[in-house]
């Protein structure tokens, strides 16, 4: 049992009182709050710069087992700089087989890289916006599914795909759709109210509705069985 001086109000743990302790911690959260505006700029800058900054492979160099020359380069500063850079990684390392190289053929390095990572930008923006646009497609419709059956195996022998399912667009027209995956013919789909009246119909869009051509078209595109042709 530890005995209290009420007078004093000793911190069982420490040497300090209470009231010191108390005003040590107000201290520290007061110099966090100062420094956390700091310290959030200094990482977000961190992060930037390391948004513009590329590696570059330069050259390689050596008989044995070296590694190649690369140097990183923020591409938000001059050519200039970015030769600068990397000359100096040329002249500082050793057994560079490369180590005379032009202007001309350093930019040419470097210049190949920000394509080749604005290119890959540019791809994986597109990429982005297809997703959204394939998202906000799938919410055009609700589905009300009444069979499914996976495809497998890529021999006769194998599952056709199949998918039986009611669709609903957002005005409430309801579309009843056959989905199939038929070995060695391909992933089609038509009208429920067209099955087993022929290939004639089934295969013939000008005999189907604008809503059932939209249905089909949104069914193609979401069915839950596998899409690629068995062989």
């Amino acid at each position: 049992m530890i005995a209290y001086d009420d007078s004093i109000q000793l911190c069982p743990q420490s040497a300090l009182t209470w009231e010191q302790i108390a005003e040590v911690k107000s201290c520290i959260a007061q110099h966090d709050a100062e420094l956390r505006p700091q310290l959030i700029e200094q990482q977000n800058a961190e992060r930037e710069t390391l948004k513009h900054t590329i590696e570059v492979y330069l050259s390689s160099r050596g008989w044995g087992d070296y590694s190649p020359v690369t140097v990183k380069i923020d591409t938000r500063k001059s050519e200039a700089e970015w030769i600068k850079t990397a000359r100096h990684a040329l002249e500082i390392e050793n057994d560079v087989d490369e180590k005379n190289m032009t202007d001309d053929e350093i930019l040419s390095k470097i210049n190949a890289v920000i394509k080749e990572r604005d290119e890959k930008a540019a791809r994986k923006l597109q990429r982005e916006q297809k997703n959204k646009e394939r998202e906000e497609r799938r919410k055009l419709y609700t589905v009300t599914t009444h069979k499914t059956v996976q495809a497998w195996g890529g021999e006769e022998t194998g599952q056709d795909g199949f998918w039986d399912a009611t669709v609903t667009d957002k005005d409430g027209n309801a579309t009843r759709v056959i989905i199939r995956n038929v070995f060695d013919f391909g992933y089609y789909g038509y009208p429920y109210r067209l099955a087993g009246t022929g290939t004639d119909n089934v295969f013939n869009e000008d005999v189907w509705t604008q809503t059932e051509r939209d249905a089909v078209a949104w069914a193609l595109d979401f069915s839950p069985i596998d899409h690629e042709t068995r062989m």
